[in-house]
């Protein structure tokens, strides 16, 4: 999904070659950053970043057994 101009937080997981990873953060521009959506995003983009990165070291697992 694309980020608009209202996203808090966006960020994107790329893996670069076996066991390197890239991760690109934009946030947006604040002067006060203690407000609900951006703790909303925040939490929320955490729990997608966790999800990408354990997904990714499972499918890294994955590829070293069969290896293996």
């Amino acid at each position: 999904e694309r980020s608009t101009s209202a996203d808090a937080l966006n960020f994107e997981l790329m893996e670069k070659s076996q066991g390197e990873c890239c991760v690109k953060l934009e946030m947006a521009s604040l002067h006060y950053s203690h407000s609900a959506k951006f703790l909303w995003e925040l939490s929320l983009s955490a729990s997608e970043l966790e999800d990408s990165f354990h997904s990714m070291l499972k499918n890294a697992a994955t590829r070293v057994s069969t290896v293996l």
